[in-house]
C-alpha cells in the first residue's frame, strides 16, 4: 500500500513556515475560500481578533459556537474529549468562534500567518471533525448510530486494512489518505466491491452516511434487508482474522430493498475525504443491515471507507 498522504512531518514546533502551511492547504484542497471537510462552504466574515504568540489553555466545551450532536445520538466526539484541555496560541479560540468553525478559519489569511505546532494541528483536525459532525441536523425523533459489525465484504487488501475496520466510530476522517484504520479492497482499482454492515438497533431508515477517506466516489448502490428477512449465519473468521466470505444470508436477492443507486463520482470529487450522504429513494424501511456496492473502475487508487452511520427513527 502507498504510504499515507497525510503526515505531520512538514510541521515542526514553533515553525511559522508559510510554505508548510501552503502544503497543508494543497493536501486538503483548502484554497479559493472553500473547505472540503464536509459540505461547508465558508463565507469569510469581518476581521477577527488579532493573534498573539502567547499560549492559552482551553477546551472544546469552551467553544460555544461548535455544537455537536449528542454522543449517544451518533456524534463523532467522545464525551470525554469535550472537556479535554489543550493549549493554543492566545485568542485562537476567539478566532475560531469568530469564524464559527475551524473549517472556515483554516482557509483564512489569519491561519496562514499563525503559529502552527504539530500538536495544535491535531487539535484543529478534531475541531474540524466536531464541526462537520455538528452539521447533521436530526429531525424530531431521529437518532444516529455507527455500524457495530462488518458482516462480510468482497475483499480486503490485508487484515490490517480489513473490512472489520468499517465497524465502530470514525477513526480517520477528516484526514485524507491511505490509512490502515480504514478498509481497503484487495485491488487498487478496476473492480466491483461490496461490504455489509450491521447496526445494533432497528431504525426506520431516513439517511445513511458513508465516511470515504481515500479516493471517494466509488459507491454505486446501497440496499438493506427489512426486519424479519435479515437472518444470517456466520462462520468463524479465518485464521488471519479475515471475515471475508464468512456470512450467509437466508434472504433471496429480491428481498434486498434499494435505498440508493447512482453513477460513480470519482471524476467530480477532488482529492479529499468526504461524508457521503445521498438522498434515499426509499425511506421508512425497518432495517439494521446495510449492503454497500462500489465500482472502483474510475478510482485513481484504493477507495477506502472509514465508517458508516445509519440515521432514522428507532423502532421499539
Amino acid at each position: 500500500m502507498p504510504s499515507s498522504m497525510f503526515n505531520n512531518s512538514f510541521y515542526t514546533p514553533n515553525n511559522n513556515n508559510l510554505n508548510n502551511l501552503n502544503t497543508f492547504n494543497s493536501f486538503y484542497n483548502l484554497n479559493n475560500g472553500t473547505s472540503n471537510f464536509g459540505n461547508f462552504n465558508p463565507l469569510l466574515a469581518s476581521q477577527p481578533p488579532p493573534l498573539s504568540t502567547n499560549n492559552t489553555r482551553t477546551s472544546f466545551s469552551n467553544m460555544p459556537s461548535l455544537k455537536p450532536i449528542p454522543y449517544e445520538n451518533g456524534s463523532i466526539i467522545d464525551p470525554e474529549m469535550e472537556d479535554e484541555i489543550f493549549e493554543l496560541p492566545s485568542q485562537w479560540s476567539g478566532v475560531l468562534q469568530h469564524y464559527s468553525s475551524a473549517a472556515e478559519w483554516i482557509v483564512s489569511e489569519e491561519f496562514n500567518h499563525s503559529m502552527m505546532e504539530e500538536e495544535n494541528l491535531e487539535m484543529i483536525l478534531k475541531i474540524m471533525k466536531w464541526y462537520d459532525e455538528s452539521q447533521l441536523k436530526l429531525r424530531n425523533g431521529e437518532r444516529a448510530q455507527w455500524a457495530v459489525k462488518t458482516l462480510d465484504a468482497s475483499s480486503e487488501y490485508s487484515t490490517q486494512w480489513g473490512a472489520v475496520n468499517i465497524a465502530g466510530p470514525s477513526r480517520v476522517y477528516p484526514k485524507y489518505g491511505d490509512f490502515s484504520d480504514a478498509w481497503a479492497p484487495r485491488l487498487q482499482q478496476n473492480s466491483k466491491e461490496f461490504f455489509i454492515v450491521e447496526f445494533s438497533d432497528y431504525y426506520k431508515i431516513t439517511g445513511i452516511q458513508i465516511y470515504e477517506t481515500f479516493n471517494p466516489g466509488a459507491v454505486t448502490k446501497i440496499t438493506c434487508l427489512p426486519r424479519g428477512k435479515d437472518r444470517y449465519t456466520s462462520r468463524k473468521p479465518q485464521l488471519d482474522g479475515s471475515i471475508i466470505g464468512t456470512t450467509t444470508f437466508e434472504a433471496r436477492p429480491e428481498d434486498w430493498i434499494v435505498l440508493y443507486e447512482g453513477p460513480t463520482q470519482q471524476h467530480s470529487i477532488g482529492q479529499h475525504s468526504r461524508i457521503f450522504s445521498p438522498s434515499l429513494t426509499n425511506t421508512g424501511v425497518e432495517s439494521k443491515v446495510i449492503y454497500v456496492e462500489m465500482d472502483t473502475t474510475n478510482s485513481a487508487s484504493w477507495s477506502e471507507v472509514d465508517a458508516v452511520k445509519l440515521i432514522g427513527m428507532p423502532v421499539l
